[in-house]
């Protein structure tokens, strides 16, 4: 039994016209030249997308533009709305690097002003974004050692769990006699503070080496987003799309754009069939979408008719001489008939 490809659920978004086998030759000749007729006029009433590109601008006018961005820097400064930098360089790039790093330094300046813990709270939860979990932050507290040292006993109490089992107290006894000693010389709360003080100080520097792992985790994360835009960009300007068409794709890809349709999408059922069929025809070699077996280009009315109207006036123009040879086929073999008849004097 031959196979038999599924019908797509897309194979009827476009219509196609069903030929039929008396006519299937006269409709493609005049496809053909249709298409012929198409080309010519894309060609005069379309240029080609290169042609309408802005051009390169000459190094006067990328002077101007960086005057003007020096203009608008020393302006924010100004106002003391960035913090000189006197390795700045007055380029669109740089300034836009300058301004987009404004809400994280508002940010972590308003989170100066909190409790130390809220305030590594707040940057790890910035720095994190999306990734932040409940686990990552009670981690990051639970390194910070908390405890109460303000008599003997609580001091003895801490000493006595530090030490146990280190390099020099592996035996009870000694460590208990090591205690003793602090506790006979009034040093025992003092000790105690200074090795806790250790602790914080170590505790905090980890905390922070860990935040600062965050930063550049997010630093590193943005980067990546950045160049991923950047080689569809590259993509798109390669592609011999129609500017309009390019700028209709650049809209889509715009992240509430995207989050719009994706809501519209998980709640239509038919949506969500029709986006697994299109998956379906992803492939993991060449990273692109198999599309070939759907009709999705789109014709205009006016190429349609032109379509129609030359496939009729084809098929009327051979019905009209496929009948013309009949009548002049019928003629002579009428006329040859009686002429049998016809004597000659």
């Amino acid at each position: 039994m031959e196979n038999v490809q599924e019908k797509s659920l897309f194979d009827d978004l476009v219509s196609a016209d069903e030929p039929t086998p008396v006519i299937e030759q006269i409709e493609n000749e005049a496809i053909e030249e249709i298409d012929d007729v198409s080309e010519t006029d894309a060609e005069v009433q379309e240029p080609d997308v290169d042609d309408v590109e802005t051009e390169e601008p000459s190094n006067e006018n990328a002077e101007e533009v960086d005057d003007r961005v020096e203009a608008l820097y020393e302006l924010l400064l100004e106002n003391q709305i960035v913090a000189k930098n006197d390795g700045f360089k007055p380029t669109v790039e740089n300034l836009q690097g300058v301004i987009e790093s404004l809400p994280e330094q508002y940010f972590l300046q308003a989170a100066e002003s909190l409790h130390p813990d809220a305030r590594d709270i707040a940057k790890s939860l910035f720095y994190l974004g999306e990734n932040a979990t409940k686990d990552e932050i009670v981690k990051l507290l639970s390194d910070t050692p908390t405890t109460n040292i303000d008599d003997e006993d609580s001091a003895y109490t801490y000493l006595e769990n530090k030490l146990r089992g280190t390099t020099g107290f592996k035996d009870e006894s000694r460590l208990a006699k090591y205690l003793q000693t602090l506790k006979d010389d009034d040093s025992l709360v003092d000790t105690a503070k200074e090795m806790f003080e250790e602790d914080v100080q170590n505790a905090e520097q980890t905390k922070q080496e860990r935040l600062e792992q965050l930063k550049q985790q997010k630093v590193e994360r943005e980067q990546q987003v950045k160049q991923f835009y950047k080689n569809i960009d590259t993509e798109l300007k390669n592609l011999p799309w129609q500017q309009d068409k390019k700028q209709q794709i650049v809209q889509h890809l715009q992240p509430a754009k995207v989050e719009e349709i994706n809501a519209m999408i998980q709640s239509s059922p038919m949506a969500v069939i029709q986006l697994a069929d299109i998956y379906s025809r992803f492939n993991p070699e060449t990273k692109q979408f198999d599309l070939s077996d759907l009709e999705l280009k789109q014709e205009s009315k006016k190429n349609l008719e032109m379509k129609d109207n030359a496939k009729k006036a084809k098929l009327d123009s051979i019905l009209s001489k496929v009948k013309s040879g009949k009548n002049n086929v019928a003629s002579s073999q009428q006329s040859g008939f009686f002429n049998q008849f016809e004597k000659t004097n």
